[in-house]
């Protein structure tokens, strides 16, 4: 067996014992995923501080994220004809947060030590539409179609990363890390038009739909300085290590279904330009984009009468986020 693919494959199997576990546990684990983000939050920090010099900087961020969430229902578990899918709208959701940056050089070399973390909260709002398709009878020709108001109740994104910088010349350098991204938001269907019954159903919530990402990557960024006081920074992540576990409540028939899915492929690219007016203060434009494609895996429901399904449950989820970061400067 390929070493490299056996270690993968033990990952996978205890990320997805950690990250889906079944709903009934829901409670407790959300409790202990918090708490293991935080931890691994603050272990990348911290550990940052054990070299000297130490620098350390305190963010407060605003922005605005603009995307869509998909649920999908399979046909069967060896194709992707679709038998429902579900589009969440996520447009113009503004946010705020904090960060916290730490950089050491341990000895008089290139390389200098980074650690940062964050966390972001969206407050609840009016977020588009969501629209809801279904291809009962033929594969391919659409059966039955509704279009309801979304409502993003609550919007969590996470980061954590450690990692080593090379400084090529005075002006380059390059960063590798190790990063982690917590996604989660929940969203409420409320009222909407059907195109194939009658009549339209009251204005009420008729769907509850939660999706929680955990993403393990690896980062690689360009940073390039002009001077001591503007620099820029291109970073991309990539990674096949994505897990995902979705609930959809259909509130009108009392029906819960619960997916525990892996993805496919993780990407995101983003840039960012910041600026020292006065030290200690920076001033950081960010706009980045996020895609989660190819999510499958397993379905159980409250329900006795329906039987559980393998790998017909699919996810994803796409993203453009802007924000501004006021960063205080302490060394």
């Amino acid at each position: 067996m390929n070493p490299k693919s056996s270690f993968y494959s033990g990952l996978r199997r205890w990320a997805r014992a950690v990250c889906l576990a079944p709903a009934s546990r829901a409670p407790q684990l959300w409790a202990a995923r918090r708490a293991a983000f935080f931890a691994l939050a603050l272990f990348a920090v911290t550990a940052t501080a054990r070299a000297a010099p130490i620098a350390i900087a305190f963010g407060l961020t605003t922005g605005v994220i603009s995307g869509q969430a998909e649920e999908i229902v399979y046909r069967n578990p060896r194709y992707s004809d679709k038998l429902s899918q579900l589009l969440w709208d996520i447009d113009a959701l503004p946010y705020a947060g904090f960060s916290l940056d730490a950089a050491a050089a341990p000895t008089a070399g290139p390389w200098t030590i980074h650690a940062h973390a964050a966390i972001k909260f969206a407050a609840p709002m009016k977020t588009g539409n969501m629209e809801d398709r279904d291809w009962k009878y033929t594969p391919g020709k659409l059966s039955e179609y509704s279009i309801h108001q979304n409502n993003t109740q609550s919007a969590t994104l996470g980061a954590a990363s450690a990692g080593v910088a090379w400084t090529i010349t005075p002006a380059i350098a390059l960063r590798a890390a190790l990063a982690y991204k917590y996604i989660d938001y929940a969203f409420t269907a409320t009222g909407g038009t059907y195109s194939y019954r009658a009549p339209s159903p009251p204005i009420e919530t008729v769907v509850a739909y939660s999706q929680t990402w955990h993403i393990l990557t690896p980062a690689l960024s360009l940073i390039a300085h002009a001077g001591p006081r503007l620099a820029a920074e291109a970073t991309l992540k990539i990674t096949p290590l994505v897990w995902c576990t979705a609930v959809d409540k259909h509130l009108l028939t009392d029906a819960t279904y619960t997916d525990a899915m892996t993805g496919l492929i993780y990407i995101s690219p983003s840039a960012a330009v910041s600026y020292t007016p006065i030290p200690p203060i920076t001033i950081t434009a960010t706009a980045s984009y996020t895609s989660i494609t190819g999510a499958r895996g397993d379905t159980t429901t409250n329900k006795t009468s329906i039987p559980p399904t393998v790998d017909t449950a699919g996810a994803s989820y796409h993203a453009f986020d802007v924000s501004l970061t006021a960063s205080f400067n302490f060394k």
